[in-house]
């Protein structure tokens, strides 16, 4: 049985998120696509329609549709496309607080917990438009200026130096978001204060927290940086030799089409490795506010004893 609530340091927050892959991966990967899949296959349409009209737009098609109509459809398409990833991203938090009451959740006990939590997934980005978006948006500037100087005054090494400050702060940003996000949807608590939580927990222990969840998305980049972008500039460079323009114009359509709803799937797929990581930060920190690894113990006792 995977023990969900203990207190990890950097080496088991990274172990154990591969330990519950192990232990859990086959029935959570079959709970996810069952329940993200149409989602998925609906945002990679989004994804693909959008980036073909924005990308390929005119002035002509900005006059055709009005410049207000045109901003309107593409922020409700934005939150959309938010909101239908925040329900593909609920499913690791979840079945993690599931797996609390049963060693091996049912799909429709997941489901059960996302419907009861529906409004807060929508809430969610809403929110977060009046806080996280602008103090995003500040500590990167902040962080940029100091990089800035940091190259000014130490040259190479400053810039190294400042790679490392950048990716000490993203890493921080994104623990926080994600913390509050497990912290909103996990218990009864309000956003702000799901917020101010995730970002205690976060400075509680904010080294290995950051860490962990640094080394988490360099994996999740690399793999996805492997497995989709090498294989579309090969793809392109292949087509690039053939001698009909028409027929090159028509596989790019079929390639881009193949090659987005794959790099959706695969991209929230492997993305599920940074959640469930946040999941290992989220309960080391509830393990070691009230102790519940000695409560669950009891429990599990008294349930065999009966």
């Amino acid at each position: 049985m995977f023990q969900l609530y203990k207190q990890r340091n950097f080496s088991a927050l990274i172990n154990d998120t591969f330990s519950f892959f192990k232990t859990h991966g086959k029935n959570y990967l079959k709970s996810y696509f069952i329940i993200s899949g149409s989602i998925l296959l609906v945002i990679s349409l989004v994804t693909f329609l959008l980036a073909k009209f924005f990308l390929g737009y005119t002035e002509g098609t900005i006059s055709m549709i009005g410049k207000s109509m045109f901003v309107i459809l593409g922020a409700l398409a934005y939150f959309l496309f938010i909101v239908l990833s925040l329900v593909c991203y609920s499913v690791a938090v979840f079945y993690l607080k599931a797996i609390q009451e049963k060693d091996a959740p049912e799909t429709k006990d997941v489901v059960a917990l996302l419907k009861a939590k529906l409004g807060k997934i929508i809430l969610f980005p809403i929110a977060s438009l009046i806080s996280f978006l602008p103090l995003t948006f500040l500590v990167f500037f902040i962080t940029a200026f100091v990089m800035g100087l940091i190259f000014a005054a130490l040259g190479l090494f400053g810039s190294i130096l400042g790679f490392f400050v950048f990716a000490v702060m993203g890493s921080f940003m994104a623990s926080w978001v994600l913390l509050s996000f497990y912290d909103n949807l996990t218990k009864d608590n309000g956003f702000f204060t799901s917020m101010g939580n995730g970002f205690t927990m976060v400075l509680n222990g904010f080294w290995k927290n950051v860490g962990a969840t640094a080394i988490m998305g360099i994996i999740v980049f690399a793999v996805m940086f492997c497995v989709t972008a090498l294989p579309g500039l090969i793809g392109t460079f292949t087509l690039l030799d053939q001698a009909n323009p028409e027929m090159f114009d028509e596989s790019i359509s079929i390639l881009s089409i193949i090659g987005t709803i794959f790099s959706v799937l695969l991209s929230f797929a492997i993305t599920n490795l940074a959640l469930i990581g946040q999941g290992m930060i989220y309960y080391s920190n509830e393990e070691e506010k009230g102790n519940n690894s000695l409560h669950s113990q009891i429990d599990l006792i008294g349930g065999e004893s009966e």
